[in-house]
């Protein structure tokens, strides 16, 4: 039990740390499903879930972006979203093996 709260605190301190990153990320990817949705001439709010499903790299296929720019935005989301998607893991790696370590090899828990 204390090890998965070590982990909690860790992650959840690492997490705020970074709090400028992600919100520069979630930026990148808010900005460029609006701009999509204004080239595509979609409702905004399309242009916006397009982005988030893309940048987690579901790809439902229910929105294409048909003009060689929106596509290479939707390329840009698409990486911007792997950049998110893999701090979001490294982060949670370093919380379990910061978690570990203090712990790995006493019996107290």
């Amino acid at each position: 039990m204390k090890t998965s709260l070590r982990f909690l605190k860790i992650f959840f301190r690492s997490m705020g740390a970074l709090a400028p990153i992600w919100l520069f990320l979630i930026t990148v990817i808010f900005i460029l499903g609006a701009t999509i949705a204004h080239l595509e001439k979609l409702p905004r709010g399309d242009g916006i879930y397009f982005a988030w499903v893309t940048a987690f790299t579901v790809g439902y296929g229910d929105i294409v972006p048909g003009g060689p720019l929106t596509r290479t935005l939707a390329l840009a989301i698409a990486l911007t979203g792997m950049i998110f998607t893999g701090l979001w893991v490294a982060v949670a790696v370093n919380s379990v093996k910061s978690a570990l370590s203090h712990d790995f090899w006493r019996k107290d828990d």
